[in-house]
C-alpha cells in the first residue's frame, strides 16, 4: 500500500474511485503480494491541493489515509467535519478494501494550517491521527491540552471504526511543536514522536527531563 501526491495526469491507476481532479491530487495504490503489481490505484482530492501523508490497513484490509487538503470540494462520506475550515486543514478517510468506496471521509483543522502526519489503527479498528496545526480553534475534545500554546502544536485524534470522534487533543509547548509518527498499541494507547523546540513540552516520567538544544525529538504515550 502506497499513498503520496502527484501532479500527473497519467499517474497507473486500476479502477479508480476517482479520477484527476487538480493541480496536485493524493494517491493511493495496492500492489499485489506476489508479484508487485497494480490491483487498485486511486486520485483522492479536489481542485485544490491534496497531499497524503500516512496510510494504515485494518484488520478488514480497509485503508485508511491521513494528510492535507486545501480543496473545499474534497471528497467527504459520513465527516465528522464537513467542510474546509481554513487555507489548509488535515484530512482523515477510510477506503474500502477494494478501493471502490469511501466508507468516511472527513476534513480536520480550524482556521490555521493543519497537516495529519502519521495514521495507525489498533486491533479494535480504532484510529489514531497525529499531526501538526497552527489553529487557535482546533477541533479539540477531550485528551490532555485544549488550546493552542505556541505558533504551531502537535495534534492527536482518535476515530472509531465508523468515523465517529473518540477524542482530538494537543500536544506541545509554546515553541513549535510537530507529531510525525504514531503507532497504536494493543490496549487502546497511542505512542507518538516527533520534533519540538518548546521548552516546556508536558513530561511523565522522563527520561530526559529538559531540552537539549534548539530542537529535540520527543516521543510519549497517550493512555
Amino acid at each position: 500500500y502506497l499513498a503520496g501526491w502527484t501532479d500527473s495526469v497519467n499517474l497507473p491507476l486500476a479502477s479508480p474511485l476517482q479520477g484527476h481532479m487538480g493541480g496536485v491530487d493524493a494517491f493511493v495504490v495496492k500492489l499485489r503480494a506476489s508479484d508487485g503489481s497494480l490491483e487498485f490505484g486511486t486520485y483522492i482530492g479536489g481542485r485544490g491541493d491534496d497531499r497524503a501523508f500516512g496510510v494504515a490497513v485494518d484488520s478488514s484490509g480497509n485503508i485508511v489515509l491521513t494528510g492535507w487538503t486545501s480543496s473545499p470540494n474534497f471528497p467527504t462520506a459520513n465527516p465528522a467535519q464537513s467542510s474546509l475550515a481554513g487555507g489548509r486543514d488535515a484530512f482523515v478517510l477510510k477506503l474500502r478494501s477494494d478501493g471502490r468506496q469511501l466508507l468516511f471521509s472527513t476534513y480536520l483543522g480550524g482556521s490555521g494550517q493543519e497537516s495529519g502526519n502519521a495514521v495507525a489503527v489498533d486491533p479494535n479498528g480504532n484510529i489514531f491521527v497525529g499531526g501538526e496545526t497552527s489553529s487557535w480553534n482546533f477541533p479539540t475534545q477531550g485528551g490532555v491540552q485544549a488550546s493552542l500554546l505556541g505558533p504551531g502544536d502537535g495534534f492527536v485524534a482518535s476515530f472509531d471504526a465508523s468515523g465517529q470522534l473518540r477524542y482530538s487533543t494537543l500536544f506541545g509547548g509554546h515553541g513549535q511543536d510537530r507529531i510525525l509518527a504514531v503507532v497504536a498499541g494493543a490496549d487502546g494507547a497511542a505512542y507518538i514522536a516527533g520534533t519540538t523546540d518548546s521548552t516546556d513540552l508536558p513530561v511523565v516520567a522522563a527520561f530526559q527531563n529538559s531540552s537539549g538544544g534548539g530542537e529535540d525529538a520527543f516521543v510519549a504515550k497517550l493512555a
